[in-house]
């Protein structure tokens, strides 16, 4: 339903180490109002997350080309890991682009009661990164994904969000020195990345904090793609 109205834009996540862009999330806005798509998720089931889960994916690769090969990271409700039509998708835009990872969104659903899906999302990781497309964990720590961390089989990366810097700013010190001290007992070989570092003074002391990569607006805006993933 939302077909003509969905289009793309990326936004990179720089790597400590090197400072070059080393993945690049996808993202989605609605044309008629270039509102975020979570504007959208706010109104709708878990069914129809599903469903522009998926429409989102075969648009992608149908309208998308990826000459250079990015590596690119695909939002994706947990539910709909379980969709065979997505995964099917899914391993399509693998085999033509090589290089895409999946970033789990959180979810408002109580996950505690429906361990028997955890179980069967679990076997799904694994089976995807035996293919090589990696998992991320996304929103941490808003609502379940803190149950999450705890219960899903080894992720590769955790993004702690951008709300925790945005009203945690004048203490975030402490706050993110316990999520990635919290992150590490749960998901040791984890990657940590955070978002919205929109200020310099943030840098050298989350380097000390053993995060490894940044996502941010203020250096780094998303840029709208049409066709082509080589543009921006």
């Amino acid at each position: 339903m939302w077909d003509k109205d969905l289009y793309f834009f990326t936004q990179e996540i720089k790597c400590t180490c090197k400072w070059n862009c080393f993945w690049t999330e996808l993202l989605t806005r609605v044309w008629e109002s270039k509102k975020s798509i979570e504007t959208v998720l706010e109104n709708i089931s878990e069914y129809e997350k599903e469903d522009l889960d998926l429409l989102i994916l075969k648009k992608l690769i149908k309208d998308i080309n990826n000459k250079e090969n990015k590596i690119i990271n695909l939002n994706v409700h947990i539910w709909t890991l379980l969709n065979d039509e997505y995964i099917e998708n899914l391993y399509i835009l693998k085999n033509l682009w090589l290089k895409i990872y999946v970033e789990i969104l959180e979810t408002t659903k109580n996950l505690e009661n429906n361990i028997w899906f955890l179980d069967l999302i679990n076997k799904q990781i694994k089976i995807l990164q035996w293919k090589w497309i990696k998992i991320w964990l996304d929103d941490y720590p808003a609502w379940n994904t803190k149950f999450l961390l705890k219960y899903l089989t080894q992720l590769d990366f955790i993004k702690i969000d951008k709300q925790v810097l945005l009203k945690e700013s004048s203490n975030f010190i402490k706050i993110i020195n316990n999520y990635v001290n919290e992150i590490k007992v749960y998901q040791k070989n984890a990657l940590i990345i955070v978002e919205w570092v929109e200020d310099w003074k943030y840098i050298d002391v989350l380097l000390e904090l053993w995060v490894d990569a940044f996502q941010w607006y203020y250096f780094w805006k998303p840029k709208e793609i049409k066709k082509d993933l080589s543009i921006w």
